[in-house]
């Protein structure tokens, strides 16, 4: 993935090289592709390139254009209807192969400007500063799949895809110890859709645009999945071939690629698919799908259950080979050690062997199922047994205050919790705030999937996957996550009768092995057991590590290791990872050097 930066500055103040130097260089792995900037008067732009796509082969940026020399933009981006848009600004048919995304993204907001972006498909986050009015325009794609944080004070304001870009250039960054409390008792998805660990640094959210000039700063929103219109035509037939036809546009626009393309496989619906449609149109272009899976190896002759059951069968269906790279005990003390304030980390205890193997291979791009259980194939049967759903009917209709009170741990709030108590007391209503509203679900299928997606939980994976992928020279893609696809989900009627994992299944009916029931929900026995193994091994040689350290650590202001032993014992005691949630957390203050 291609990295961006850049600054603006006010009162006269100019911008030169010198100047963007400690953005580039603390980012400097985001570009083995070549490194680009741009400088004016008040301005700079910078570019890291990670070349993709056909089109980027030749890119260079930041860039402007002919018939809009006064606007110079940095992104990266890849824009999914291109011949759509090449329509609209009436681009000629032989000017189009060698017109890269971020040209396009240009012409298109010379043309309407900051209404173009709602007309943009893709993944993105570029910046586009203005000459004449000197004005910087912003903009963010509506999962976020591509990260940008920016800084804004009273001398200026500095972004980039990497948050050490905008450290670098800020002078005594403070700890935001309140996130930091946060993030030490609960899952902070939500909190984080906003904020980091630093003050005064913060993200661009989702499907936002924001524009800066001297006046200051107007963020507006372009996208939000409340806003999408309901599709109250159409049998269930009618449904799922147009739910198919946009399946397989998704997948067809995700391998666009001048590089070796991989998938993730873990045996369930959504991979698998993805992981089919896409082996079948590299196929047709004489190119072979790579495929990973975090599952073990299986035994040699052993019965084939579970997870390796089905990518068994999508393997021998498809006549390709899966490598098993499960996370190890390695992967996780590697994990432990990240500086979580600007390290990503989020299941990388997972990914991280497998980008390291898809580096080996030389594979630029590779293509996951995530998103899809959000919205596209979203799983809201009703639970089993009459009690059961009766329960499940009134737990729907509470507000989220009440439903805390009926279901254990609705905020994701950690077990074993390894926070200072002081510290705890001290931001405890600080902590309140950032909870967000319950991931759960809701009435109306439709309030579901959109509470799914306003999570936060969606956008934090994929920022820091782009991140640990650019180390790799890796980029994901996410075809459940098309706006196209994802729109179609959302709209659906709530008087639809057939569900949208029923007909999302019906779409997708063909490409699957027909002898699996892949009605039944995904099991992965053996990478549960294999990891909870690796789990309880590193978590406990991490904590006597931790114990037997001599000096002084800034993390003990925050981390009780009385209570981090306690949980590691309970846990070793009764062989479950339950016992772990926060101790990872509490592990990685101690890698942190911004504490």
């Amino acid at each position: 993935m291609s990295g961006i930066y850049g600054m603006v500055r006010y009162g006269g103040v100019p911008v030169q090289r010198e100047t963007l130097a400690p953005m580039a260089e603390a980012m400097s792995f985001w570009g083995r592709d070549g490194h680009g900037q741009w400088c004016g008067e008040s301005a700079g732009l910078g570019h890291l390139m990670l070349r993709t796509t056909p089109e980027s082969m030749l890119e260079r940026l930041p860039t402007n254009i002919r018939v809009a020399p006064h606007l110079i933009i940095t992104a990266d981006a890849r824009i999914d209807n291109r011949a759509e848009l090449f329509d609209a600004l009436g681009v000629p048919d032989n000017g189009r192969e060698q017109t890269p995304d971020s040209s396009l993204i240009l012409l298109a907001f010379e043309r309407w400007g900051a209404g173009c972006v709602p007309r943009l498909l893709g993944d993105f986050a570029f910046a586009i500063w203005n000459t004449k009015e000197r004005t910087l325009f912003c903009a963010r794609d509506p999962f976020g799949c591509v990260p940008f944080v920016y800084r804004h004070d009273g001398g200026g304001f500095s972004f980039a895809s990497d948050v050490r870009a905008v450290l670098a250039v800020t002078e005594n960054p403070k700890l935001n110890e309140p996130l930091l409390a946060a993030w030490l008792q609960m899952s902070t998805y939500f909190a984080e859709l906003r904020q980091t660990f630093f003050v005064d640094i913060v993200k661009l959210p989702p499907g936002h645009t924001l524009t800066v000039n001297t006046g200051g700063l107007q963020l507006s929103r372009y996208w939000s999945p409340d806003d999408v219109a309901e599709i109250r035509s159409g049998g269930a037939g009618d449904l799922a071939e147009a739910m198919g036809s946009l399946f397989r546009q998704a997948v067809e626009c995700r391998v666009r690629s001048a590089f070796p393309i991989g998938s993730h496989l873990s045996g369930g619906v959504d991979s698998s698919a993805v992981t089919i449609a896409a082996a079948r149109i590299l196929r047709v272009r004489g190119e072979e799908l790579a495929m990973f899976s975090w599952s073990p190896p299986p035994q040699v002759g052993g019965r084939l259950e579970g997870e390796y059951a089905r990518i068994d069968a999508v393997c021998r269906q498809e006549e390709l080979v899966c490598e098993y790279l499960p996370g190890t005990r390695e992967s996780l003390i590697a994990t432990f050690q990240k500086d979580f304030t600007v390290e990503p980390m989020e299941m990388l205890t997972r990914e991280a062997n497998v980008q390291e193997r898809a580096e080996k291979r030389k594979l630029r791009v590779i293509l996951s199922g995530w998103g899809g259980d959000e919205a596209v194939s979203c799983r809201a049967a009703a639970p089993a047994g009459i009690q059961e759903r009766f329960r499940d009917f009134i737990r729907q209709r509470l507000p989220d205050s009440l439903y805390a009170r009926t279901k254990a741990n609705p905020y994701s709030m950690h077990a074993a919790s390894c926070i200072q108590g002081e510290f705890a007391a001290r931001h405890s209503r600080e902590v309140d705030v950032m909870k967000g509203p319950a991931v759960r679900r809701l009435p109306a299928n439709r309030a579901t999937i959109c509470r799914y997606l306003e999570s936060g939980h969606i956008t934090k994976r994929a920022e820091h996957w782009a991140a640990s992928g650019a180390r790799n020279g890796l980029v994901y893609r996410y075809p459940l996550l098309d706006r196209r696809l994802v729109e179609f989900a959302i709209g659906l009627h709530e008087n639809t009768t057939t569900p949208r994992r029923s007909l999302f299944l019906q779409a997708i009916t063909p490409l699957l092995p027909g002898h699996e029931n892949w009605e039944l929900a995904k099991k992965e026995p053996a990478t549960i057991n294999a990891l909870e193994k690796e789990y309880l091994r590193a978590h406990s040689d991490w904590a006597t590590h931790l114990e037997t350290r001599k000096e002084k650590s800034a993390a003990s202001r925050y981390v009780d290791l009385l209570k981090v032993r306690k949980a590691v014992d309970s846990a070793a005691e009764s062989g479950s990872m339950v016992a772990l949630t926060g101790v990872r957390e509490a592990f990685c203050c101690f890698a942190s050097t911004h504490l």
